[in-house]
């Protein structure tokens, strides 16, 4: 980002230039000495930056959890270093753990450090504290805990029976957790070879567990057909979390409140183990440990009209928050003649004397007896009241905002609706495109953000992957990685040698986390008013374009622009081309998350934003609404003999460090008076590549040719957003 600083009544402050509209100083920010401080007043919406992660990491790079770890308010979020810091050490980082885990949270003075690992060899799975559970962390565990929010760590039970010893190499499998201090619900399985309970009579595959609360010694199966404590099985052959074939389950497969899982039952046209299962792989849930509904096979009771007399394939492809409906797909025609792949809702909550199961996918009655050929469910709302899915089926004749209407055999992309607006339900068609990439929805389903890279607006010629945000109450769509006003040829990435690293990103949605309680992997806040990503190209005249600072293998890395999107335009939040952005894995995305109301962006950076940064090191930055905290304040200088310091005295060994570090708390205002230490004029290009030519020495010489290539398509420029020659004219 372009900052120019300038010496107002005593206080050093940053302004960016050229954005039409920024909040400026004196603009009526609560915030805005802080946003002043802070590198911050060209942020949009009021917003200042603040240091997440501690200045002090003995060097550590801190990356993102590959898991959705932002809280819902935006008071802390989770991440991983493979060096040990805030007051451990790496011998004190358990068994098994190859990364030291830490939770950052937010206080009234600053950004706090908690360590989250288990401490000195012990063997024991460790959560968050807001639901999310770590499969990697679950490997040859003996046991289950959840360290919460507040550090406390609760037991919840073994793995296996602790007299079958701890050291036995087994892959337990996935892990999955509900609640954050009191733990209603967690889910977790064995793989084969696996150590299966004594009571567990699976035959082969995998098996599911649960435990209800903390204490336990003994867990309960997950996939059998009795009441409580049942182990009468519905397959013998395995039993699986969410869908038969993603092992790591699905969105919501495990309720937000823990008391209804959804599994699959493992059938003989799959596995035929030679034990009791289905004809075919079949849905159920289990609800509170006390019973088992069949989804995919309903009863008549249930579904009086469904026609069950030729079971096949169920896969499940998600539920509602609170399990109230869940969606499935499968060649059977419960409903109807349609032997294709149809969608399925089943409703716990549909009203007495009506069918529990709905064909989402029989289309909206403009179409006679459509054949609906599902691929693929894209994205289901929290609420289950929208779901977003591709077929080639035409299921509609009503056009899309373009005038564009769907084709068979095509890829059609729908909208199913039904909410008290549509109590009936409706088919919208939005687009035909297959590629839909990451995409998320709101709560409610109203807005949908995703990538692509079909032309899906007006003037987008891009053939890189860009940013769409779809409408449901006006079904319409918006281009969200456009150009400012029209900058850079509308932000279109043109040419026949594009590569993936000129794509734009959302944060992705782990749906394989199958429940979260709050945190949520968010591109977008719950009322669709913002939409955060980042792209190589250059939207805003600030931002950076095409910037190569890496390679991965054969293809350019560039630098990345994280971006803000809202009321229609787009505003740069950080551009990042630091000497710290080449130590970046091309796979490690820069956007982090933001929190529901879209207050809160975290990102890494290189970049030192605020002035408690005072290192080189990647940190995790958060660029608040109203946010911000003071400068830390400075010691005074010495003059002559004070200089010499205090006589040496033997060094004192007391108690170890607390494993809480504050990373910017307890920090006092910036005095507004007094002595003004003007700031050194910035360094020009030249002074810049020099110094980091200079850093490059320090490198083993093999390294050095790299370091010295690097530095110069950083600094060798007179600008930093150069045109690309793939770039469109």
């Amino acid at each position: 980002m372009r900052r120019v600083m300038v010496l107002v009544a005593g206080l050093l402050l940053v302004v960016g230039l050229g954005v039409p509209g920024v909040a400026l100083a004196g603009e009526g920010c609560p915030n805005e000495q802080l946003r002043a401080e802070n590198s911050s007043l060209g942020l949009p919406d009021c917003r200042a930056f603040e240091m997440v992660t501690p200045a002090d990491k003995n060097g550590a790079v801190v990356n993102p959890v590959d898991a959705p770890t932002v809280a819902a308010d935006g008071s802390s979020v989770v991440g991983r270093s493979p060096e040990a810091f805030a007051g451990i050490e790496n011998d004190e980082v358990g068994e098994n753990q190859n990364d030291a885990f830490y939770r950052f949270s937010r206080s009234g003075s600053g950004w706090v450090t908690v360590p989250l690992n288990p401490y000195r060899g012990e063997l024991a799975s460790i959560g968050f504290g807001d639901s999310v559970w770590m499969p990697a962390e679950a490997r040859s565990v003996a046991r289950l805990r959840l360290r919460g929010a507040g550090g406390g760590v609760s037991e919840i039970g073994p793995m296996w029976p602790p007299a079958d010893g701890q050291n036995q190499n087994r892959e337990p499998g996935l892990v999955r957790g509900v609640a954050a201090e009191a733990v209603d619900g967690v889910v977790f399985s064995v793989s084969e070879p696996g150590f299966l309970w004594p009571f567990d009579s699976t035959i082969s595959g995998r098996s599911l567990y649960e435990y209800t609360g903390t204490g336990n010694t003994t867990p309960g199966l997950v996939g059998v057909s009795g009441g409580a404590g049942s182990t009468v099985l519905v397959s013998q052959c395995g039993t699986q979390l969410g869908a038969r074939d993603n092992a790591e389950g699905a969105g919501n497969a495990v309720s937000e409140s823990g008391g209804t899982v959804f599994f699959t039952a493992v059938g003989a046209d799959s596995n035929a183990c030679g034990g009791v299962q289905p004809p075919a792989n079949e849905l159920f849930a289990r609800i509170d440990g006390e019973r088992t509904v069949a989804i995919s096979e309903p009863s008549g009771a249930d579904c009086p009209l469904c026609d069950t007399s030729a079971p096949a394939d169920a896969v499940f492809q998600g539920a509602s928050a609170d399990g109230s409906r869940v969606f499935f797909t499968t060649g059977q025609p419960l409903l109807g003649a349609d032997t294709s792949e149809n969608l399925y809702e089943y409703n716990f909550d549909a009203p007495a004397g009506e069918s529990k199961i709905v064909r989402v996918s029989a289309g909206d009655g403009s179409v006679s007896e459509p054949t609906a050929e599902v691929q693929s469910v894209a994205e289901i709302s929290e609420d289950g009241s929208h779901v977003y899915f591709l077929a080639r089926g035409v299921l509609t004749k009503s056009a899309n905002s373009m005038g564009e209407h769907a084709q068979a055999g095509g890829e059609n992309f729908y909208l199913y609706e039904r909410d008290a607006q549509y109590p009936a339900g409706r088919t919208v068609f939005i687009a035909g495109c297959g590629d839909v990439g990451d995409g998320q929805s709101t709560p409610d389903g109203d807005f949908l953000v995703l990538t692509s890279t079909c032309h899906l607006t007006a003037g987008d010629v891009s053939t890189a992957r860009q940013v769409f945000q779809y409408d449901a109450q006006t079904s319409s769509m918006a281009r969200v990685s456009v150009g400012l006003e029209g900058y850079n040829d509308d932000g279109n990435v043109t040419g026949d040698d594009i590569n993936d690293n000129l794509d734009a990103h959302i944060v992705t949605q782990q749906n394989n986390y199958a429940a979260r309680g709050g945190a949520l992997a968010r591109s977008m806040s719950d009322d669709g008013a913002y939409v955060f990503f980042q792209s190589p190209v250059g939207l805003t005249p600030q931002a950076l374009n095409d910037l190569q600072v890496a390679e991965d293998g054969r293809a350019p890395v560039y630098a990345q622009n994280v971006y803000e999107y809202h009321a229609g335009r787009v505003w740069l939040i950080d551009s990042d081309s630091s000497l710290a952005s080449l130590e970046l894995d091309p796979g490690v995305p820069v956007l982090i998350g933001v929190s529901a109301s879209g207050g809160d962006v975290f990102f890494r950076t290189g970049d030192q934003l605020v002035p408690g940064d005072t290192d080189t090191d990647i940190d995790f930055y958060d660029a608040r609404i109203d946010g911000g905290f003071p400068a830390p304040v400075m010691e005074a200088g010495c003059v002559g003999d004070a200089c010499q310091g205090s006589a040496s005295s033997p060094p004192a060994f007391g108690v170890p460090s607390s494993v809480a570090f504050s990373g910017g708390g307890n920090l006092a205002p910036l005095p507004v008076s007094g002595p003004v230490v003007v700031q050194a004029k910035a360094l020009t290009a030249a002074q810049k590549l020099a110094r980091a030519l200079k850093v490059c020495l320090k490198d083993p010489k093999r390294k050095r040719g790299s370091c010295r290539a690097a530095a110069k398509r950083l600094y060798a420029h007179t600008s930093r957003a150069v045109k690309s020659d793939r770039r469109g004219k």
